[in-house]
């Protein structure tokens, strides 16, 4: 089970899971390269920054680990947010009330999100 959000009140938390190596990460190394590839601000500094962020979720919660497509929303956090831990918290916040669901084996949520289109789709496609 994931940390509750609330320790991040523990110092250095983010820290100690930033750097540990997890089976994500060659995966995670291979999509930071193709995020925002056409914005400045997103530089090999930037890069490695959403690499920590991305790597520091897996670990903190390895029962979603890592997906394509987490690069896109914590690297636009990050680029809003422009700090580093405060991205990580942000998304870890983001992922671990629900966004997990359509990153989770089988993406229960986006099954869910898919049924519902299909049914109004056919409602209004009348």
């Amino acid at each position: 089970k994931c940390l509750d959000i609330e320790n991040k009140k523990i110092p250095k938390f983010y820290d100690s899971i930033k750097r540990q190596p997890n089976k994500w990460g060659t995966l995670i190394r291979t999509d930071i390269g193709r995020t925002f590839p056409n914005d400045p601000r997103f530089d090999t500094i930037a890069q490695e920054i959403l690499f920590r962020i991305l790597s520091a979720y897996a670990n903190h919660n390895p029962e979603v680990g890592y997906c394509q497509g987490m690069n896109f929303i914590a690297g636009f956090m990050w680029l809003i947010s422009n700090d580093e831990e405060e991205t990580f918290w942000m998304f870890a916040t983001l992922m671990d009330n629900g966004l997990q669901g359509f990153y989770l084996d089988q993406f229960p949520m986006l099954q869910k999100y898919s049924a519902v289109f299909e049914t109004v789709h056919v409602l209004f496609a009348n």
